[in-house]
This record gives structure tokens, C-alpha cells and sequence, in this order.
């Protein structure tokens, strides 16, 4: 190994054992402290980590980023979103694609490209999590409705990043490709939807090979085993489709959610494979390959400002939707701006949006930034008007009823 590589894995490691510590200092999200450390060591500050001679880290980077929409993947109860029944279950759904079109009405009045406002609208389940689990309202009616449209808005979020994805290959290669292109992404589409019926058929016929994968002390760690495999034969079937490869990531997170219905195990220890170094990694990575120059984030300043006032405009209809139901103006409020800080996912379309050649480093600069301070107002705002007295989320709540957003 030469002496630069291991100079940057060095780096590295040491700023994903060091952030948790620092951001629960600073009362941040963690991965806003990775990508300012990223900045920090990479080639906007000290050098050591971001250069190309640094295949390594952006191998590792990469495995994060597949780790990251492969657990996303498994935190989305998709058993249980199907059991709400069509109505129940279309209508996060449609809440979400009110999220995107608004967004990408902005975005068109903005003269921005279209994946700018898919950026802007994607949904995240995340951070949304993170401050309901902080507050002692992951289980509250607020909170199961809050998760359910987040689930819900995330996988629709994903289904039209693999749309765009599709649309961005064949503006390249001309109207044809349009058809092909989709006629393709179907085969992924299909491969998960058989994999999810198969799979499940087996696990209710021959349930004895599949203890194993959710098994807490198997000293083999078969779940662990069968996770990365699913995952790397997801992003396979992805390339198969002509689709970003890592979405195929996504994919088989839904297969396991699906068909592990006890699955809480595996989930523990993939997510602490994925968030305990690679996901950390990937974070760093962007970070360091920021272009954060003064004058840069001041010509950029316009476009930052947009994307955080179009984060929070996106989500009127979450607010209406919500306070339609029957909550109080404040619970409403505060679902309103958990919901407008996808930072993970954003981040990730960010990342997308550069492979695709749709804009260059300086957009995706500036959407990292608007994503890390929304990241961090957004939350901290919710998070005040759930402990505010007039909110009644603060009071313990009846579980969510089965019809999700509905009362």
C-alpha cells in the first residue's frame, strides 16, 4: 500500500471514530459533522483526502453509498404500509408526489434543471427518525404518521430517481433509447417483485433455512452474509436494467424488508456494519470533494438560499394533508419540517446528479450546503414546536391508527 493511501485511510478513520463524539458536542446531525470533516481534510482544506490518486477511500466511499440505500431500504416497513390497505397506503403516496411536483415547479421557475427539483423534494426516513426517537414519539400517532409518509415518500422518491435516471441516459443517447431504457429498468422492477413473492413463498413453506438470517447469536452471521449478497446482486440486476448501479442497492433492501418479517436482528447488523464505517466514509468523501472557496459559496449564496426556501414552500401540502386529518397546527407544523430535511437521500441525489453529468461540482456544492443547514434548522425548529405547550405531541399519544395518515 503506498504511504498517500495509507496517509488518507488514516485520515479517515480517524474522523468516523471522532464525529459522533464532536456532533453530540455540537448538536448536529452526525453527518453534517462528516462532511464538514470532509471538508476540512479534503481538497477545499488540508489536502490529505479527496485526490483521484485516492482510489481506496472513493472504493470504500462508494460501498458506502450502497450500504446507506441498502439500509434505508430495510427501515421502510413495506408489509406493513401494503396491510393499510390501497387507500391508506396510496395516500402518503400522493402527498409525496405533491412534495415533488411543487418542488419541481420551483425548480422550473428557478430555471433550475429537473433533477435540481427532484433534489428538493425527495423524502427521507432517516433524520426524521432520529429527532421522533429523541422526543419519545417514534410510537405516538404523530410520529407513526410522520414515519409512514416518510417510508412511503422515500421509496417514491427512489422509483423517480430510477425514472430520471433513465430520462438522463436517453436525452444523451436520443428519443429511442427513451423506450429502450425503460423496457430495461422493468428488468430490475420485475427481479425485485419476483425475488419478494419467491422469497416469501419459501420462508412460508421451508421456514428452517431462513432462522438462521435472523439469527441474534449465529456465530456465522449467514444474515450478514445474505445481506451483501442480496445487495451486490441488486446493483447487478440494476446494471442489467441500464439504471444507476446503486439504486439496485435499494432494490434488494425492499426484497429483505419484505420477506424477513422478523428482521430487526439484521437490521441491527447491517446498519452497524453500514453506519458504524462505510456510510461514515461516504459522507467524508463528499465532503472532501467539495469545492468550498468564500467565493464560491457567495456566488452560490442565491442558489442556497432558493433550495432552503424551496425545501420548506415543497411541503405545504405535507402541512395541509397533516393538519387536514385532525392535528393541531403545530404537530402539523413540526411533520411539515421533519419531512423537509431529507439530508441522506439529498445528498445522494446530489451525488447522482453529478454521475449523470446533469451539473457540475458548484450545484452540488451548494445543494450539500443548503441539505447540511437544513439538516440543521429544520430539526431543531420541530423539535421546538414539539415540546411547545400547545402541542399535544409532546403528551403521550394512542398508537397510529391502521389507516396511516387517516384518522
Amino acid at each position: 500500500m503506498e504511504a498517500e493511501v495509507a496517509l488518507a485511510l488514516t485520515v479517515v478513520t480517524a474522523g468516523v471514530l471522532a464525529m459522533p463524539v464532536i456532533a453530540r458536542r455540537l448538536a448536529v446531525p452526525v453527518a453534517v459533522a462528516e462532511i464538514g470533516f470532509g471538508v476540512v481534510v479534503g481538497v477545499s482544506g488540508l489536502g490529505l483526502v479527496g485526490g483521484g490518486e485516492h482510489d481506496v477511500v472513493r472504493f470504500l466511499a462508494d460501498l458506502g453509498f450502497a450500504l446507506f440505500l441498502f439500509v434505508a431500504a430495510l427501515e421502510i416497513d413495506v408489509a406493513g404500509i401494503l396491510r393499510t390497505g390501497a387507500r391508506a397506503a396510496l395516500t402518503p403516496v400522493a402527498l409525496s408526489a405533491c412534495v415533488v411536483a411543487t418542488a419541481l415547479m420551483l425548480g422550473a421557475a428557478w430555471g433550475a434543471p429537473a433533477w435540481l427539483g427532484l433534489a428538493i423534494g425527495v423524502s427521507s426516513v432517516p433524520l426524521a427518525m432520529a429527532v421522533l426517537r429523541e422526543q419519545d414519539l417514534l410510537q405516538s400517532s404523530l410520529g407513526q404518521r410522520v414515519i409512514l409518509a416518510a417510508g412511503a415518500g422515500e421509496l417514491f422518491s427512489i422509483f423517480l430517481i430510477a425514472m430520471f435516471d433513465v430520462g438522463a441516459e436517453a436525452q444523451r443517447e436520443g428519443v429511442l433509447a427513451l423506450g429502450v431504457g425503460v423496457l430495461r429498468a422493468l428488468v430490475p422492477v420485475a427481479a425485485t417483485v419476483a425475488a419478494a413473492i419467491g422469497l416469501r413463498t419459501l420462508l412460508w413453506w421451508y421456514p428452517a433455512p431462513f432462522v438462521g438470517l435472523a439469527a441474534d447469536d449465529d456465530p456465522r452471521e449467514l444474515g450478514v452474509r445474505a445481506g451483501f449478497a442480496l445487495m451486490f446482486a441488486g446493483i447487478a440486476m440494476a446494471v442489467v436494467g441500464g439504471i444507476e448501479p446503486l439504486l439496485g442497492a435499494f432494490f434488494a433492501g425492499l426484497v429483505v424488508a419484505y420477506v424477513v418479517r422478523d428482521r430487526h436482528t439484521l437490521e441491527r447488523k447491517l446498519s452497524g456494519v453500514a453506519y458504524g464505517f462505510f456510510v461514515p466514509v461516504f459522507f467524508v468523501d463528499v465532503g472532501a470533494r467539495l469545492l468550498v472557496e468564500p467565493s464560491a459559496v457567495v456566488a452560490s449564496a442565491g442558489l442556497i438560499g432558493f433550495v432552503l426556501l424551496a425545501m420548506l414552500l415543497s411541503r405545504v401540502p405535507v402541512f395541509v394533508g397533516f393538519a387536514s386529518t385532525g392535528l393541531g397546527t403545530t404537530e402539523a407544523g413540526a411533520a411539515a419540517l421533519l419531512l423537509a430535511s431529507p439530508l441522506t437521500l439529498q445528498i445522494a441525489v446530489a451525488e447522482l446528479g453529478v454521475r449523470n453529468g446533469i451539473f457540475g461540482a458548484d450545484v452540488e456544492g451548494a445543494l450539500v450546503i443548503a441539505a447540511v443547514i437544513a439538516g440543521i434548522v429544520y430539526p431543531a425548529l420541530a423539535r421546538r414546536l414539539l415540546v411547545s405547550p400547545g402541542s399535544g405531541a409532546a403528551r403521550p399519544a394512542a398508537p397510529a391508527p391502521r389507516a396511516g395518515l387517516l384518522p
